[in-house]
């Protein structure tokens, strides 16, 4: 590394260190973190603020965070794995990996669909919990009982809610070993990779 890249980096470090101080001074943040890589050199690692109000710990470099969204891209991943290994097709309706999927007029709502997020499968239950919504069998039910919202195929729409139930249960099911989808993610993802701070869903210890 070049003495001036090092000073680059530091100066970078710096100024992200600095919003992040501000945004939890001003109120905008209770605790945040910020990584950033540039090809394999992280040249970003910062953190303020608080992890627990409650009990006043700080947030630091391994605290854990909901990613949200991130999870979608960690999802399709397991999709693609299973394709590669020849259990998923892209084209083939979902009801062919979750046969009670094809209910309320969703025979024909493909993997492709889904993946590209014109499936129609768009909405929550609607009397979905936050307890409940960590139930994977509750969701998973509710969610193929459900109508679209419109034809597959017909209009693009962003599949926020229902994502990782619709790829995560056809993962699930075409498993040789039928994992629970989290475990699935955690062996076949997550430990491979040395990412052992990746949860999709967490135990009470961590």
């Amino acid at each position: 590394m070049t003495g001036g890249l090092a000073l680059a980096e530091t100066a970078a470090n710096a100024a992200v260190q600095e919003v992040l101080d501000r945004l939890v001074a001003e109120g905008r943040e209770i605790g945040v973190q910020v990584a950033a890589w540039l090809g394999e050199r992280q040249i970003v690692d910062c953190w303020a603020g608080l992890a627990d109000p409650a009990s006043g710990r700080l947030v630091d470099g391994d605290t854990l965070f909901n990613v949200y969204s991130v999870s979608k891209a960690v999802t399709a991943t397991c999709v693609h794995m299973q394709v590669e290994r020849g259990h998923i097709d892209y084209d083939a309706p979902l009801a062919e990996y979750w046969p009670e999927f094809a209910a309320a007029g969703k025979a024909d709502v493909t993997v492709r669909h889904v993946l590209s997020h014109t499936s129609g499968v768009l909405r929550m239950p609607p009397d979905v919990t936050p307890e409940l919504m960590a139930d994977w069998d509750w969701m998973c039910r509710r969610i193929a009982e459900m109508p679209p919202a419109y034809p597959a195929g017909s209009r693009s729409s962003y599949q926020s809610m229902t994502f990782g139930w619709l790829l995560g249960e056809i993962v699930r099911r075409t498993d040789p070993k039928q994992r629970p989808f989290g475990q699935f993610v955690r062996e076949e993802l997550a430990e491979p990779l040395g990412a052992s701070d990746l949860w999709l869903g967490i135990a009470d210890a961590v």
